[in-house]
């Protein structure tokens, strides 16, 4: 049995936006006891080892999983937007919100499920089960403690193994409908396509139907203001866009233009303009702020804040919104190169090209090929979630000629029938990978990335061949050969 000492949360509101005094603005986080965070750290290593031995959680769920992050749902929306673009087909694209998901999960549902769909029983059972019942919590706001109260439903915010839970809660939802699922905690993602928009409209609505009779059974309240879609193909005729509505139950579903999803905007155009507007204003005021500091604070100084204001926003899904075109992504180099300039004084027609060099900072068209580098060498490595495993084809595979594309462990590039195919990463991933030399190719992860970052964003000519290795960087070259001779891990230091 779960001790019921441990089983008592103390509630703190937490504000996410809005007006402060509403409760509903608010987000409970609970905080437990440092032992209590002992038994659930050992109880999620078992839990969560024995969901994956045996594969039981959907491939599609990325939230809350080790090896997992937020650009994993994103890169794969937008992977199945653009090939259904490029093959002439339509896509309606739902973006479901759940009000308080894991304050309304059921107790009696979730202990269901445990037995039934996840197969514990015995001792497992039973612990789970009293982990469960009888928990308690009081709230504290501005120093002023409540009643300790029962909770009658719903997972603790703030615990190690809440969030396993929330997981398993919702992770045969795909099992219900024909949508293709994608789950990242509580942000829910379906998506259904077809040549004909008529057809989709009732394969979308019909599908729906199953799609809310699950949230219903299982007591999650939908958010039906908040929740929309997005229809996306070439040349959707406005008279047929207006006709097509979607219904979750007894309410219409908004169509909208763009959604922000998990931090990132996607457009019904698929060209980024919309979140490379949000990326510009992020850079535009962190210009700003270093230029109104820069006279009183140091260089050091000013290189954290850039990496906190810009930096962040320059990485974060870019190996997703990087593949955009020049001249939707020239205000996001214009906009760095003013920082770079504010930050070391320099007139605004000064050279960026030895700025960055002196600060030792990447270009945002660098960025994106250090991380897209780094993404190519974890799925060669087979880092991926096995979902991936079939986004790339070695040459080698197609065919038994020994040719050098092949030799080089190059990846098969997929015929595309537009531009916004050639913004598929499957295509984009496959040009960038042949133009690593294959020995950096046999590295592993970590070595890789250094390396890259240092030389190999600089130019890709320097990725051909080592003996092209500028005298300066001598020793990095030394290390890494020593590495690929001896085969085995080493510290590399340049």
């Amino acid at each position: 049995m779960y001790p019921d000492s441990l089983k008592v949360a103390q509630v703190i509101p937490i504000h996410k936006k809005g007006n402060k005094s509403a409760c509903t603005n608010n987000r409970p986080i609970s905080l437990l006891s440092q032992f209590n965070k002992i038994f659930e750290r050992i109880l999620h290593h078992i839990l969560y080892s024995y969901l994956q031995d045996f594969e039981l959680l959907d491939g599609y769920q990325f939230g809350f999983r080790p090896n997992s992050s937020t650009f994993l749902p994103v890169e794969s929306i937008y992977l199945d937007l653009l090939h259904n673009y490029d093959n002439g087909l339509f896509t309606c694209s739902l973006f479901i919100d759940l009000s308080k998901a894991f304050d309304t999960v059921n107790h009696a549902i979730l202990t269901k499920n445990l037995h039934q769909n996840y197969g514990l029983i015995g001792t497992a059972f039973q612990l789970f089960t009293s982990y469960l019942t009888n928990r308690k919590q009081y709230t504290v706001v501005n120093g002023a403690k409540s009643n300790c109260g029962n909770i009658a439903c719903g997972i603790p915010q703030g615990s190690t193994l809440g969030p396993m839970l929330f997981i398993m809660y919702i992770n045969d939802l795909p099992l219900y409908s024909k949508f293709k699922t994608i789950l990242c905690a509580d942000d829910t993602y379906l998506s259904l396509l077809h040549c004909s928009l008529s057809t989709l409209q009732s394969m979308v609505n019909n599908a729906l139907l199953k799609v809310h009779d699950w949230m219903s059974l299982d007591k999650l309240s939908i958010n039906y203001a908040k929740s929309m879609y997005l229809l996306t193909g070439k040349k959707i005729q406005s008279n047929l866009a207006e006709e097509f509505l979607v219904r979750l139950g007894n309410h219409q579903i908004k169509r909208e233009q763009y959604v922000k999803y998990l931090g990132v905007i996607v457009d019904e155009k698929l060209n980024w303009s919309s979140h490379l507007k949000q990326i510009e204003t992020k850079l535009a005021f962190a210009s700003s702020v270093i230029y109104n500091t820069r006279n009183i604070l140091p260089l050091d100084t000013l290189k954290l804040l850039y990496y906190n204001l810009a930096y962040t926003h320059l990485t974060y899904c870019v190996t997703a919104w990087g593949s955009a075109t020049t001249s939707h992504l020239k205000p996001i180099y214009v906009k760095q190169n003013n920082i770079l300039r504010n930050m070391t004084f320099s007139n605004c027609d000064a050279q960026v090209s030895s700025i960055d060099k002196r600060l030792n900072f990447l270009k945002a068209q660098d960025i994106y090929k250090l991380e897209l580098a780094n993404l190519m060498h974890k799925f060669h490595d087979g880092l991926l979630p096995s979902i991936y495993n079939g986004l790339f084809q070695r040459s080698s595979d197609l065919h038994n000629y020994n040719t050098r594309y092949a030799s080089n462990k190059n990846y098969f590039m997929p015929s595309v029938h537009s531009n916004i195919g050639k913004m598929l990463i499957s295509y984009k991933g496959a040009v960038m990978w042949r133009e690593i030399n294959a020995e950096y190719k046999n590295l592993p992860f970590h070595p890789f990335k250094k390396l890259y970052a240092i030389i190999g964003y600089r130019s890709t000519k320097y990725l051909v061949s080592f003996s092209k290795v500028p005298v300066k960087l001598q020793k990095l070259q030394q290390n890494i050969v020593l590495y690929i001779k001896l085969e085995h891990p080493l510290n590399l230091y340049w």
